[in-house]
């Protein structure tokens, strides 16, 4: 009997608390998450392997935007991505299309959506909760810094 290993996850997201609760969202719903603060890290995960998906922050804080991370996601054989846009804009949720994203949704995302999103980006049929929450930030720990993250982390930060 062979195991089915879960789904690898791209997160790129410049927000530590957003990024924490993002990674916890979608590991506990079965996604393998490898989560970069900005395109330079994103792209030095890419090199080493690309996964099944990607969930990428359109704007990010430092460095190339999210757009060139999604194209970069996709010109090295990436299939499935969701990008997330920082409010509802039309010119930025068609350029992600453009760029192949499957997917745009407005942050914070449904949590329910997002997972049904990537789950259609893997070829699932997902159901969507009715009225599923927002994905909250999570509470800063300490004294609210980030200090720890050196830009990419493997599953659910400690």
């Amino acid at each position: 009997m062979t195991t089915q290993r879960p789904p690898q996850l791209l997160l790129v997201e410049s927000d530590a608390d957003h990024r924490r609760s993002l990674t916890n969202l979608l590991s506990g719903s079965g996604f393998d998450v490898l989560s970069a603060v900005d395109y330079e890290a994103a792209s030095k995960a890419l090199d080493k392997a690309v996964p099944d998906l990607a969930v990428i922050s359109t704007r990010l804080g430092k460095g190339p935007s999210g757009f060139v991370a999604l194209r970069a996601f996709k010109a090295r054989g990436g299939k499935s991505a969701v990008a997330l846009l920082p409010e509802n804009n039309f010119a930025e949720a068609v350029s992600a299309f453009r760029l192949g994203a499957v997917d745009v949704l407005v942050k914070p995302p449904r949590a329910g959506e997002l997972v049904a999103a990537l789950r259609r980006g893997l070829g699932q049929s997902p159901e969507i909760p009715a009225a599923a929450p927002r994905v909250g930030l999570a509470t800063p720990s300490g004294d609210g810094s980030d200090s720890a993250d050196d830009g990419a982390s493997k599953g659910a930060p400690e």
